[in-house]
């Protein structure tokens, strides 16, 4: 599949001021900064109004900056999202692809998606609509170190959204799942819940283990526990079956609250109970990691909205200002999306 956003202009030469110098003197993180200056709604009112200050007293111009107030250039660039041994429908991914291709509209730049597989590393390069070959790349799923190197041999700069156990000390933008899982916990703890239930399509999806595994630690820190017979796994297609319905019946006996990272297992896992009358006898709650359309209309529904589209968005601003050079930092840090809602930064390495 390949997705192509069009833009017409060119890149504007080097400014002379950097975000970098910006955020020293507003004393953010860069980007932080970057969110700032594109009226990001995470960034406060307080430190927008400062950072324009700051922009305006060092005469920082980003690439295409209007008088209109669209800080955002038009880049001209390609870029790359290369999902690996991943499906675009899998629900962790599709508002991940969702934030890329918003933000690579807003920069103006070129967009070319493509699904391959884990092994053996691509035979040929990833290319443009047009054969071209991307500016840089973003890089997501089942990645490896020799993956990772593969795409950086030509000297092209990548960023990687997730988490993955490489070795490499590589730029990435990645979501606080664990401390999203602990707090999905602690909601349903805090709620009076006592008794708990895991459900998830796979438990080989590394979001979906840092999430129980973020949950199971905030119950055992409350003297609780989920065993591991109720750690259910099906898919949103198989959740109807006799078997799932008899385990939930079975666990039903005592008022139950449901985690699930997964926003479509979490739907359709709404959809059976409310079937079944089960949540509205209050036997179940469903506190999960992102919110659903059911959760809009069933008070027995609760979700964190974690943001997984703004992981899209930041892995492009992120691209994009390596690829410009817009500023001088030090390559591999992550960019860690917080359950709280806020941006942290730290050593890739650590």
């Amino acid at each position: 599949m390949r997705i192509l956003v069009r833009a017409y202009s060119r890149v504007k030469k080097k400014p002379k001021a950097r975000l970098q110098d910006i955020a020293e003197r507003a004393n953010l993180s860069i980007s932080a900064v970057s969110l700032a200056l594109r009226d990001h709604p995470s960034i406060s009112d307080a430190s927008k109004a400062r950072v324009e200050q700051i922009r305006q007293e060092l005469g920082y111009r980003t690439s295409g900056h209007r008088h209109d107030g669209n800080p955002h250039g038009k880049t001209n660039l390609n870029i790359g999202y290369c999902l690996v041994g991943e499906s675009l429908q899998d629900e962790a991914y599709t508002p991940i692809a969702h934030g890329i291709i918003q933000a690579c509209r807003q920069w103006q730049a070129h967009l070319a998606i493509e699904q391959i597989p884990a092994s053996p590393l691509p035979s040929e390069p990833v290319t443009m609509p047009n054969g071209v070959v991307p500016h840089g790349y973003i890089l997501v799923g089942v990645l490896t170190d020799e993956m990772v190197e593969h795409f950086s041999s030509d000297g092209k700069p990548s960023i990687i959204i997730g988490s993955n156990p490489l070795k490499g000390n590589y730029s990435r933008v990645s979501a606080d799942v664990y401390q999203a899982g602990k707090m999905v916990a602690k909601r349903a703890i805090d709620e009076g819940y006592k008794n708990f239930v895991n459900i998830a399509a796979n438990l080989d999806a590394l979001h979906n283990i840092q999430f129980l595994n973020g949950a199971r630690h905030m119950l055992e820190s409350h003297g609780l526990s989920l065993p591991e017979n109720q750690v259910i796994i099906a898919s949103e297609y198989s959740l109807h079956e006799p078997q799932y319905l008899n385990q939930l019946a079975e666990i039903s006996k005592s008022p139950t609250a449901i985690l699930i990272a997964g926003a479509v297992t979490a739907t359709a896992c709404a959809s059976v109970l409310h079937a079944k009358g089960w949540m509205s006898e209050n036997k179940f709650s469903i506190y999960a990691l992102r919110q659903s359309d059911v959760g809009k209309i069933n008070p027995h529904y609760k979700a964190l909205n974690l943001g997984f589209e703004r992981l899209g968005q930041i892995a492009v601003d992120r691209l994009v200002q390596k690829v410009l050079n817009y500023a001088t930092y030090q390559d591999a840090y992550t960019s860690v999306v917080s359950a709280e809602g806020w941006l942290d930064m730290r050593d890739s390495s650590s």
